[in-house]
């Protein structure tokens, strides 16, 4: 692939070697929606090659408020094919694959081979997203798996930490609990908040036609409170780490519990019999 004007900032912030190495990448991103697809949309505007794209969603109008590419005019559309579309007006040069599958353990084998250089997970159900890990563990792919963003609203509170020391997450309480029954306790990168969240609203206090349609895969989903920043932020943490992995410097030394900083390094994945 030729370089262009677009991306000169991208070469003098991290060098032409580095940018060569995003060039030639191969990564995979799991669940197109709030964190997926700002996480999609920083990879391919920092000069990332290839990307896969993996959603069976559909855009509805109630993804307005989070999600980069729900507007009126990609209602009702594939969200991988909406996201493609988009990727490939960003970077002409990119090569995106739109796969409108569903994730879970059949079929993890056939969505991601050929194997990536790296993967983010954006799942939003604890059983998929716990299959999805244990698969990229297994098979020594580098993942950056991304916790529960909802009902979150303090940006200062989002870490990226082994998911060991993830901490005030629910979600990352149920993942933990679910790879701890596989052997897997270390080894594997998260975005998390630990902010304390208020109540869950009912979900018959909302009239919300994603779910009532049924466009949604897998079982019934309780509604969710969400805001914009939050899900951007998460999904570019999981961007900016990738990037970083592939053709930045080294990271920083870890500082401490994930309070104290924003970032710290994981160690390898550490698997233990069940």
């Amino acid at each position: 692939m030729g370089t262009d004007v677009r991306f000169t900032r991208t070469i003098l912030a991290i060098g032409a070697d580095a940018f060569g190495k995003l060039r030639k990448a191969r990564v995979t991103i799991v669940g197109i929606g709030a964190v997926g697809g700002f996480a999609a949309e920083g990879l391919a505007r920092s000069g990332i090659g290839h990307l896969r794209l993996i959603d069976i969603d559909t855009i509805q109008r109630t993804n307005i408020n989070r999600q980069i590419i729900a507007l009126e005019s990609t209602l009702g559309r594939p969200k991988v094919e909406v996201a493609a579309d988009r990727l490939r007006d960003i970077d002409p040069e990119i090569h995106v694959e739109a796969v409108h599958a569903f994730f879970n353990a059949d079929t993890a084998e056939e969505l991601l081979t050929p194997r990536p250089d790296y993967l983010i997970d954006a799942i939003d159900a604890v059983g998929p997203k716990v299959n999805l890990i244990e698969y990229c563990v297994r098979h020594e792919i580098p993942i950056v798996s991304s916790m529960g963003a909802a009902l979150k609203t303090r940006i200062d509170n989002v870490r990226i930490a082994d998911i060991g020391r993830s901490e005030g997450c629910s979600l990352a309480k149920k993942v933990r609990k679910g790879l701890h029954k596989r052997g897997i306790r270390t080894g594997v990168t998260v975005v998390f908040s630990n902010e304390k969240t208020p109540a869950i609203l009912d979900p018959e206090d909302v009239d919300d036609p994603e779910i009532l349609s049924g466009s949604h895969a897998g079982r019934p989903r309780r509604i969710l409170g969400s805001l914009c920043p939050i899900t951007a932020v998460f999904g570019m943490f999981a961007a900016h780490h990738v990037l970083m992995a592939i053709g930045g410097p080294p990271e920083p030394p870890a500082r401490g519990k994930s309070g104290d900083g924003l970032s710290e390094s994981p160690q390898n994945a550490t698997v233990t019999p069940v």
